[in-house]
């Protein structure tokens, strides 16, 4: 559709989705998709919801273990593209450490456990951060030339968590991510929503090249931030 537009591009929001679909049942007439992440969702609208956590105790937590997503089929999608498509842009989606841990356990938990479990999350979140890196060699390989990293940091008004926590249990993982598409030639591009302006000294710091959206309607100055 992009290409239908004029555009250059193609974008694989979720080439390895199908891939991750291990099972779907039905209840009263909807259906319940698990994934290989463990995770149950049902059609809620726009995406897909969680239903069923993988994590409900830190101790799931602590012994969760990320799908092995390293298989060439997991991105035939994007090959098969690039060989019809040599010149075109090929975005490809992988998840955001904090964005994506809001399916595998209650947001509630997530947020508490950073506070009582500090070392057990920084820890899982090191893990989901390695388990991107197999995702972005394996869609690059494939053709991928841009590699968006999703991850929803702030609310319409707030970050979820505060900058110094951000900074510790994020932006490791961020810089990791980035680092992981510069080295194979690529271009990072984050997608957060909501209020990111306190992060956007560190977004450079990580290595983010291109940062979508930029709402101005979540309190975020597009003008100032220009300017900085």
């Amino acid at each position: 559709y992009l290409r239908e537009l004029g555009s250059n591009s193609a974008d694989f929001m979720c080439c390895y989705m199908p891939v991750l679909f291990r099972g779907i049942r039905f209840e009263n007439g909807n259906p319940i998709i698990r994934d290989s992440y463990g995770i149950e969702r049902g059609v809620g609208g726009l995406y897909l919801d969680t239903i069923s956590y993988t994590c409900e105790t830190i101790e799931d937590v602590k012994n969760y273990r990320f799908p092995n997503l390293s298989s060439p089929v997991c991105y035939a999608s994007i090959r098969l593209y690039r060989l019809a498509n040599p010149d075109a842009a090929v975005f490809t989606w992988i998840p955001g450490v904090q964005d994506w841990s809001q399916s595998i356990m209650k947001m509630e938990n997530l947020y508490m456990w950073l506070v009582e479990y500090p070392l057990v999350m920084e820890q899982y979140f090191r893990k989901m951060a390695e388990h991107t890196l197999e995702i972005i060699r394996g869609s690059m390989s494939a053709g991928a030339t841009v590699v968006v990293i999703g991850d929803d940091y702030g609310t319409q008004n707030s970050m979820l968590m505060s900058k110094k926590m951000w900074e510790r249990f994020i932006f490791p993982c961020l810089k990791m991510q980035c680092g992981k598409i510069h080295q194979r030639g690529g271009i990072a591009m984050l997608h957060s929503c909501g209020h990111v302006t306190p992060l956007l000294d560190r977004f450079v710091d990580a290595g983010v090249d291109i940062l979508h959206p930029f709402q101005q309607s979540a309190g975020n100055d597009l003008a100032a931030a220009k300017a900085e």
